[in-house]
């Protein structure tokens, strides 16, 4: 299709294209869709089978692309993002990017250090992330019927982890999004992520978020689900 808008979803795991984004992706069939899973999955051994779930999720989701680095998925460990760097050379071009917010959502460090390094290479391009603890700028309101498709494919792929995340991540009709400046992810970034760091100034997105810093920093290094 000419002037088809060209998204592409960028993800630490397995499962976050669904949940994040899954309902955008429903929203915009007209559009192309690629994503792209930098780990392979495998924290809990599961990698071969978390990956097969990816693509069976994307082709429920209607993507064109699917796109996996394989990076190792060890929880206290870090991404390199000299290796992402040059990951992320490799890609495609596209009009917008989605990808994990500042905060990891939840506070995942690989949702942290994928936000930090999308937002760091790829600056020249509009980049949304969810807007959890932060006010939105972009809705995307979800109609019955993708909303439902949406928790389908949660409840049919993905089923094992939703018995893990589902007591700790809502599902609402609408997804919530918003754009954040690189020197504001990487001031969260270096604040969440390193325990000799003060609090981050300057803030803008999550000003108003800025007294509960600490206390969510507190709980970053243990793994929730």
């Amino acid at each position: 299709m000419a002037n088809q808008l060209r998204n592409m979803v960028i993800t630490a795991h397995p499962d976050d294209e669904t949940l994040f984004f899954g309902g955008t992706i429903l929203s915009r069939p007209n559009e192309e869709w690629t994503v792209v899973c930098l780990t392979d999955g495998n924290a809990d051994g599961r990698g071969d089978e978390r990956m097969a779930e990816l693509e069976e999720a994307c082709d429920l989701l209607g993507v064109q692309s699917v796109i996996k680095a394989s990076f190792e998925d060890t929880y206290d460990q870090n991404l390199d993002q000299r290796k992402l760097k040059k990951f992320f050379a490799s890609l495609p071009e596209v009009d917008a990017i989605y990808t994990h917010g500042p905060l990891g959502e939840y506070g995942h460090p690989h949702h942290i250090q994928t936000s930090f390094a999308v937002h760091k290479f790829f600056e020249g391009t509009p980049i949304w992330h969810p807007a959890i603890n932060c006010f939105a700028t972009k809705r995307e309101v979800l109609t019955e019927a993708q909303y439902n498709r949406k928790l389908e494919i949660l409840a049919k792929v993905y089923n094992q982890e939703l018995m893990r995340f589902s007591r700790f991540i809502h599902f609402p009709s609408e997804e919530l999004f918003t754009q954040s400046s690189l020197d504001e992810v990487e001031k969260l970034a270096q604040y969440l992520l390193s325990q000799e760091v003060d609090e981050p100034k300057g803030l803008v997105n999550y000003k108003a978020f800025k007294d509960h810093l600490s206390l969510f920093r507190s709980s970053i290094f243990e793994r929730a689900f």
